[in-house]
């Protein structure tokens, strides 16, 4: 690949990025699929395309075909760990609980080698409240001990703490809601 069409590739993906952006601020989820689709036919090895319109999908309440999107995202770019994070904690949310365990370690494990650490809190914090849903407390204890002490999350309709789940593995006990 020629340097020229690498840039214009690269002035192309952030372009791609920005609208996505303010199509997702300004609420106009619709737009954001039909924007995808239509890039997805010139670009359709893009894996962000399709998470991006994965999301859309979720917040339309269109679960089946925002998993499927996922999907498709993860098998396009099977070493990026947003797509598999993203994947990992929607499965959480709809009570898979081992496919969310096994899809967060991979997130975190690739993250870790890639010396990142931009999901590190909150992919623990929500594999440990896998774990514990799963009744595993000594993995979620695992978990909750490598969190940073005032990270907070949102998952299962409510903000938790490490603190929050470290009370849910001493009463051995999962959350009520």
């Amino acid at each position: 690949m020629s340097k020229a069409s690498s840039k214009d590739e690269a002035l192309g993906l952030h372009f791609i990025r920005r609208r996505m952006s303010q199509l997702f601020e300004k609420r106009e989820h619709q737009h954001v699929v039909i924007w995808c689709t239509s890039l997805m036919m010139r670009y359709p090895r893009l894996a962000i395309l399709y998470e991006h319109r994965a999301q859309a999908q979720r917040l339309l309440d269109r679960d089946e075909a925002a998993l499927r999107d996922i999907d498709t995202a993860v098998q396009l770019a099977p070493r990026e760990p947003a797509h598999i994070f993203c994947r990992g904690k929607w499965r959480l949310e709809a009570g898979k609980y081992d496919p969310a365990v096994a899809d967060l370690t991979v997130a975190l494990r690739l993250e870790e080698e890639l010396g990142a650490s931009h999901y590190r809190n909150y992919g623990l914090s929500l594999r440990a409240l896998a774990h514990i849903m799963l009744g595993r407390f000594e993995e979620a204890r695992i978990d909750v001990e490598r969190i940073s002490p005032n990270n907070r999350m949102f998952a299962r309709g409510r903000v938790w703490t490490a603190s929050d789940l470290a009370r849910c593995i001493a009463r051995k006990r999962r959350p009520l809601r």
